[in-house]
């Protein structure tokens, strides 16, 4: 959506968007693609429109045989704590998602 319109009506949209989620009580999850870092987020103004705000990210090895490492970051949870450190996290097998 934000590379069809610009910042001002990206924020309204979306604004638009989550009332009408929150007053159907329908559960809304939106993606923002940052350049890789955690305050190209912080800079838009789209972390004041959301409850619960996740950074995911990746490390892809330069060795062969290495796997690729994935992490998840708690920025934000509305209405109570939150641990800001950042977790490691697997996907797969019986357990599916499991962050260390």
């Amino acid at each position: 959506m934000k590379a069809h319109m610009d910042e001002k009506e990206f924020i309204k949209a979306v604004r638009y968007l989550q009332l009408l989620a929150k007053e159907r009580r329908v559960t809304f999850i939106l993606t923002y693609v940052t350049g890789g870092s955690m305050t190209d987020l912080a800079t838009t103004g789209f972390s004041t429109l959301v409850d619960n705000l996740l950074f995911l990210t990746y490390h892809v090895p330069k060795e062969a045989g290495k796997a690729l490492k994935r992490y998840i970051l708690v920025l934000k949870t509305r209405h109570s704590e939150n641990d800001p450190t950042l977790r490691e996290f697997t996907i797969g097998g019986e357990g599916g998602i499991k962050i260390e």
